[in-house]
């Protein structure tokens, strides 16, 4: 799996750690996350396709709310373009030879620039630093938690072309939410200074994995990505911030015994619940956080 922004990822644990990132139930900065939509499309043919392997794009849409880890408790509908090649393995069976994942510059920025970023988000990192990576705490020379934040707020948000490979707070941040799957890889990824991890790797130093969208992704990729996610109100971009207060953000029909009505169909229910009234609307996590 390859992320422009943030670099390869091989074998399934890896990618298993990456994709929990926006799972609501593995990540703690999420408070609410609904699916608003995921668009699979087959493509007539690509260049990079081996010989038997069928290319996939899949748009994929989610409603979130954060918590108060986030400099604020925003609101917002965000979507990633997925590439997939894969074979039929047997009558059954498929084999995924790779994934590239498309996030927008600007909603990766706005993710790690803006949402989380800032003071409540660098002392949640801190507090994690101090109490589950005590050899990175002590690296750092950090006296407290206190002192590890007001470093942490020196560096950079994010990269150029919101690069997460680097010394920044967006890397440090982004591996902090693993480090409670995997301390021994992702403790050092937190480190200011340089810390060699688990499997003799220094990340979150110098900015290098980063390439540009359009050599794992053609034109008519992003176009299709982008017509979608306009079709669902998201702008080209591919992210909405929502304003829960505006009524065309937020749908007066929604009220409290609507939602917690929803929200249990979710738990008892396999299949994802249906929204009564067409799309569900980007901003729908508005319903999640007000009652």
């Amino acid at each position: 799996m390859q992320l422009a922004q943030a670099g390869s990822y091989v074998g399934l644990d890896a990618i298993e750690e990456y994709a929990r990132f926006f799972d609501v139930d593995s990540m703690p900065h999420w408070e609410v996350g609904l699916t608003l939509d995921t668009t699979i499309s087959l493509k007539d043919s690509d260049d990079d396709a081996q010989e038997g392997e069928c290319t996939f794009l899949v748009v994929s849409s989610i409603s979130f709310a954060t918590n108060d880890i986030s400099a604020n408790q925003f609101v917002h509908g965000g979507s990633a373009l997925f590439k997939i090649y894969l074979r039929p393995v047997g009558l059954t069976g498929i084999r995924i030879r790779r994934a590239n994942v498309y996030f927008s510059e600007e909603y990766m920025t706005f993710i790690f620039g803006e949402s989380l970023n800032g003071h409540k988000t660098s002392e949640w990192t801190c507090t994690t630093i101090e109490s589950t990576c005590p050899e990175t705490f002590a690296l750092n020379r950090f006296t407290s938690v206190s002192d590890c934040v007001d470093q942490m707020q020196r560096i950079e948000n994010v990269g150029a072309n919101a690069n997460l490979s680097g010394n920044s707070r967006g890397c440090k941040n982004l591996h902090a939410t693993f480090v409670g799957f995997n301390p021994a890889a992702h403790c050092a990824h937190t480190s200011i200074v340089p810390q060699v991890d688990s499997n003799g790797q220094v990340k979150c130093q110098e900015p290098g994995a980063y390439v540009d969208p359009l050599t794992l992704f053609v034109k008519d990729d992003i176009e299709f990505f982008e017509n979608r996610v306009v079709e669902l109100g998201l702008g080209k971009d591919g992210y909405k911030v929502c304003n829960c207060e505006n009524p065309e953000d937020y749908s007066p029909f929604i009220d409290g015994s609507f939602w917690r009505l929803f929200s249990v169909l979710g738990q008892i229910n396999p299949l994802p619940p249906i929204w009564p009234l067409g799309e569900m609307p980007a901003c729908a996590a508005c319903a999640g956080i007000n009652f």
